[in-house]
């Protein structure tokens, strides 16, 4: 006899696979930059360095300013847990501490583009502009 047959639903196109991630596009005259919208593992753990990196040197000063605070204007028990607030905060607010040096340096945002890499968004934002 064996088991009922079970209804199964037909897998969906772009289903399988890497998850799909937004990058926001900046044009600024003939160039073109994507920026991942989300968590910066980079800025997380590499912190001043991946700042100045990017040469976002307000965020850096401020930086600069919180740890000197830290070191020697709070307890010892407290620098651990401020220092991965810090941490916490340079991740989740990283890429838009890019877009706003993007915006501050003349870029304009057009588009948010959805794909499964940074290199796929890519592909797509030139074959929608014929390039």
């Amino acid at each position: 006899m064996g088991a009922p047959p079970m209804w199964c639903p037909p897998p969906r196109a772009g289903c399988e696979g890497a998850p799909m991630r937004f990058y926001s596009v900046h044009v600024n005259g003939k160039r073109s930059a994507l920026v991942k919208d989300g968590f910066s593992w980079p800025a997380f753990f590499l912190g001043p360095l991946w700042l100045a990196w990017k040469g976002l040197w307000w965020p850096l000063a401020a930086w600069l300013a919180y740890y000197l605070l830290a070191r020697y204007g709070l307890p010892a028990a407290a620098q651990t847990p401020v220092g991965l607030a810090v941490m916490l905060l340079l991740g989740l607010e990283g890429n838009n501490l890019l877009r706003w040096q993007l915006a501050r340096e003349g870029w304009r945002e057009v588009g948010v583009i959805a794909a499964a890499d940074e290199m796929t968004a890519r592909f797509k934002w030139q074959q929608a502009q014929g390039t």
